[in-house]
């Protein structure tokens, strides 16, 4: 039993390709995060100076003639 684990275990341990795509996974998912933050903590800013630079209406009523 014990050389089996042990032949096993060296196995696992000497591939580096599964820990190597959980990393890759990782940072993807921490890059992820960040962008959905920055977009969120952006968006109300953006927002609100699109539309303070959108012209208003012009007030049509009073400027028509009669």
């Amino acid at each position: 039993m014990e050389p089996s684990f042990r032949k096993h275990a060296h196995k696992f341990l000497g591939d580096e390709r599964a820990p190597s795509a959980i990393e890759y996974a990782l940072m993807v998912a921490g890059v992820g995060v960040l962008i959905i933050a920055v977009v969120y903590s952006l968006g109300g800013g953006a927002k609100s100076t699109f539309e303070r630079a959108q012209p208003s209406e012009p007030n049509t009523s009073a400027s028509s003639p009669p």
